[in-house]
């Protein structure tokens, strides 16, 4: 464990519940859920989110709610008294947004009494630094309950919601929802098409409680209740309309209930808690089912033992499936635990509960950019203590490790039809790579649907992105890891967020990493779009290696601290000046290539001090096309193209 931090730091007399937890692109980390205020006259909950920094310092934490104000009035009219109603607000799932806000879906209820009938499906917009930009409610036509419970990006724009609909105000009649949401020309969100939701009845009560988009359509998981008096899990496929598609159910001969499921290599994992024999008596214990995008299952387990263990939370890590698993003890306590599994066999690989607590639980549990793992709840070391939001982060394993390679400050120029390409060193003999990720941090560009960008590693090339159909301007902070549940053709301009590339990364695993890393982006437009800058200024290459001594990648202070400047002037006719910096010392070659890749001229091979030089290159007889500068020191690579006009 890398660290655990409860939130708030110090002891409130509130309840505190964490329900979404995420990594951001941008730095950070993000928990939404929900802070309970306790009045002996008007008790009520608010939708709580927080940010906190990758070593578990707390950012900001803001709580969001509400009021309804009501006027007493005399028979004169004069207002006598006045009565304020706090709204009862609760979130239940959240996400990032392509223009890296944060989206929260849950309920509000804005009556007095607290009625079934007056739960509204909530909305709220938070900008990164915790200010609500929108709130949005819907009441479906006058009817009860209405609650959406998870959120994901729709396809064609907006995003979509599957809420639950309680039609009769007491549980049995609930109805699935499916919902497509866009922000309209007033900043609200609206429904965007008719049928604007799309609702289906699976047995007595049908509650979803995952959405996410897959090819031309989406996958529904939750929890139904059968007309046998059984609680299924179940997953439905759509179509693009929200139809069914197909419907499979999935769990033993007694109760079973939904946890959460992750999308991971062409299968989908549904992870949840079903009811067994255990001597005399029965116990909840993890379920898990593994299938193919047509349903059919590959293989179904179960985890547990003796004690009841619920499954709560899934994803996946260096190519195993990390569970958040609420374990029940001996002394009937709740403790906070984690199950890896193997994703290929369902083989158990290990389970180890953490912390002494009274009673705690999981909500929520994500994969982090650096191979590690984050989960959250909520725990209290007493039974009279109000529970507060309890996050562990977790490293990668112990013979693994991560390391981010950095390269910003680069601005370099994107020409069309001209490959613009940024080279990344490791030396690394015997080490084989876990795990892959990369971020765009910032490209900008005014027609992202014109590019195309690969990553090559010893004669591997994969395409990460290529020309998105939903254009726009720039990669900000747009993550590409295979694991992401969304694939990069549901976003939008600037692609913030996690995405799952056009091909997965997974053919770079197993190799060594040494060599060079090459990042390529292509412009195919047809130019004549005015911009003041098509420009790569910076990426993140993520690596999970095998530990040990001698890895060979450069740490990330060097990599900030060398690299090529922009060559002046650019273009040049008949001398260029080249700007560059050492992070330490070292034999220094500075060379040029064509763009057939041969050598066109040696500019510098030499020894050189750190710090900050120029080298003039003359190109002689050459002739006009574009040239690309390579810095080669340490094991360090830098690229800068440049443009010789005669």
């Amino acid at each position: 464990m890398r660290w655990a931090e409860f939130f708030p730091t110090d002891w409130e007399a509130n309840n505190f519940t964490a329900e979404k937890i995420i990594e951001i692109t941008n730095g950070g980390i993000v928990v939404a859920g929900t802070r309970r205020f306790e009045s002996l006259t008007q008790p009520h909950n608010e939708v709580m989110v927080m940010r906190i920094d990758v070593d578990g310092d707390m950012i900001w934490q803001k709580s969001f709610g509400g009021e309804t104000v009501d006027y007493i009035r005399d028979s004169t009219g004069a207002v006598t008294d006045t009565i304020y109603t706090p709204w009862e607000q609760v979130a239940h799932d959240m996400l990032q947004t392509h223009e890296g806000n944060f989206l929260v879906t849950g309920f509000r209820d804005e009556s007095s009494d607290r009625t079934p009938s007056s739960n509204h499906l909530l909305l709220i917009e938070i900008s990164p630094s915790g200010e609500v930009i929108t709130e949005s409610s819907f009441l479906y036509i006058n009817m009860y309950d209405y609650e959406g419970y998870s959120i994901a990006p729709a396809i064609g724009g907006g995003y979509v919601v599957a809420a639950t609909l309680r039609a009769d105000g007491f549980g049995s009649n609930d109805l699935m929802m499916l919902l497509r949401l866009q922000k309209g020309a007033e900043g609200l969100y609206v429904n965007y098409e008719s049928p604007w939701s799309v609702n289906s009845q699976l047995g007595i009560y049908t509650h979803p409680r995952w959405i996410r988009p897959l090819m031309s359509g989406y996958l529904v998981a939750g929890t139904m209740y059968s007309v046998n008096t059984k609680n299924h899990i179940y997953l439905q496929r759509t179509y693009e309309d929200r139809t069914e598609k197909w419907t499979k159910y999935f769990g033993g001969v007694n109760d079973d209930e939904f946890g959460d499921a992750v999308i991971y290599d062409e299968h989908i994992y549904l992870v949840g808690s079903s009811k067994v024999p255990v001597g005399m008596s029965e116990r909840y214990q993890v379920y898990l089912v593994k299938m193919d995008f047509l349903g059919d299952t590959v293989w179904t387990r179960t985890y547990g033992g003796p004690s009841t263990n619920y499954g709560v939370a899934i994803d996946v890590v260096e190519n195993d499936l990390m569970i958040g698993v609420n374990h029940i003890n001996a002394q009937m306590h709740s403790e906070m635990a984690l199950l890896k599994v193997d994703a290929i066999t369902g083989d158990s690989l290990w389970m180890q509960t953490y912390g002494n607590f009274y009673s705690a639980g999981i909500r929520s549990a994500t994969r982090t950019s650096d191979f590690g793992f984050l989960l959250a709840g909520r725990a209290s070391y007493t039974g009279t203590q109000d529970p507060r939001i309890y996050v562990m982060r977790f490293n990668n394993s112990s013979n693994t490790v991560g390391q981010s390679l950095v390269r910003e400050n680069l601005k370099l120029d994107i020409v069309t039809g001209t490959p613009t390409k940024d080279v990344i060193s490791v030396t690394a003999d015997k080490n084989n790579i876990y795990g892959v990720t990369v971020v765009i941090d910032s490209l900008l560009h005014p027609s992202v649907g014109d590019l195309e960008i690969t990553l090559e590693h010893e004669g591997t090339a994969v395409t990460l992105i290529d020309q998105p159909v939903n254009s726009g301007e720039n990669f900000i902070h747009t993550g590409l890891v295979d694991v992401g549940e969304n694939p990069v053709a549901s976003g939008y301009a600037p692609y913030t967020g996690w995405f799952r590339p056009e091909q997965l990364l997974l053919p770079f695993l197993e190799h060594a990493p040494s060599g060079e890393w090459t990042l390529t982006v292509t412009d195919h437009g047809t130019g004549g779009i005015k911009s003041t800058g098509r420009v790569l200024e910076g990426w993140t290459l993520n690596l999970m290696t095998e530990a040990g001594t001698g890895t060979g990648i450069p740490p990330q202070e060097a990599m900030m601290n060398f690299g090529l400047e922009p060559v002046r002037p650019n273009p040049f006719s008949q001398e260029a000046i080249i700007g560059f910096r050492l992070a330490v010392s070292g034999h220094v070659k500075l060379t040029v290539y064509n763009q057939l890749g041969q050598l066109a001229g040696v500019v510098s091979d030499e020894d050189l001090t750190e710090g900050i030089h120029e080298r003039v290159w003359q190109p002689g007889n050459l002739t006009a096309g574009t040239y690309y500068i390579h810095l080669e020191s340490g094991g360090m690579i830098s690229v800068r193209k440049a443009v010789l006009i005669r």
